[in-house]
């Protein structure tokens, strides 16, 4: 039978052995690999950022010179009054389109002073969740100002990022709004004769999972560094080979919205943001509200 102080020795080494093994993980898991280096090897301090920042404030960045020209279309921004979405309205409406040509469906009404203001404010907004397929379709099938006939382009923004979650136990959390909610605007789309959907859908469907706490003997996690493109090979094939339930569920959303391409006179694509989308006016950068 051990003693007090053998118990007392065990405990203390037993503590030391993990502290150590935390330590040795940490610095394997915050060394950048030459591989990865490669891709940007100019690292920014954080008074390169600020220097960024003060150049920016003298002389904001703008793509005004590269706006196409006014289509005349209808549009209808799903998620526009977040971040994504409403710059996509203000990109719109500073090509010259009409504002009692677009709306805006969102869970939440816009609070950004840029959606509540000169051309903004004139944009219909109407309450709803995606999730809700009868909502959705009375949205879609709400009368536009003057009979408008003209074509209409869809843009969904809309999403449920819980990229915290892995198992599959809750996936439906996710699936709710991002897969479902996507079927509810094809479905509408479809409905309405709208000839254009440009599903927001992520880089990340291609993210493979890993595991983070290393046995000592390796150097890094298995797929430390991945190289991401639009290569379809390259998205994981079950559902414990995605990083999270955000990622399969947006790869659920794409294969349905791209399986009705050309479906009743429907074009659909689906873009894959490579880096989060966040700035002015979102909900992790915001903006002055009201």
């Amino acid at each position: 039978m051990m003693s007090p102080v053998q118990w007392a020795t065990l405990g203390l080494l037993s503590f030391l052995g993990t502290l150590a093994y935390i330590r040795d993980n940490d610095r394997k898991l915050k060394a950048i690999p030459a591989r990865a280096a490669q891709f940007s090897p100019n690292r920014w301090s954080p008074k390169d950022v600020e220097s960024m920042a003060s150049e920016c404030e003298l002389a904001a960045p703008s793509i005004d010179d590269q706006l196409p020209p006014k289509t005349g279309r209808r549009y209808i921004v799903v998620g526009g009054a977040g971040f994504l979405g409403g710059w996509i309205v203000l990109q719109l409406l500073g090509r010259g389109e009409d504002p009692k040509r677009i709306r805006i469906l969102d869970i939440h009404p816009p609070k950004r002073l840029d959606l509540l203001e000169g051309k903004a404010k004139d944009v219909q907004f109407l309450q709803v969740d995606i999730s809700d397929k009868l909502a959705v379709d009375a949205a879609f099938s709400e009368p536009w100002p003057d009979n408008d006939e003209s074509p209409i382009s869809v843009f969904n923004t809309a999403a449920n990022i819980r990229f915290y979650e892995r198992h599959a136990s809750l996936i439906p959390l996710s699936a709710k709004v991002n897969v479902q909610g996507a079927q509810n605007i094809v479905d509408a789309c479809r409905k309405v004769g709208a000839s254009i959907l440009v599903h927001t859908s992520s880089g990340s469907v291609s993210v493979h999972s890993s595991c983070f706490l290393l046995w000592p003997w390796q150097e890094e996690p298995k797929h430390f560094v991945q190289v991401i493109n639009d290569d379809d090979e390259l998205i994981p094939k079950t559902h414990k080979d995605f990083f999270s339930n955000y990622g399969y569920t947006k790869r659920q959303a794409e294969i349905l919205v791209r399986r009705v391409n050309d479906a009743d006179g429907l074009r659909t694509g689906c873009l894959r943001p490579g880096n989060g989308t966040f700035g002015a006016g979102g909900d992790i950068v915001s903006r002055p509200e009201k």
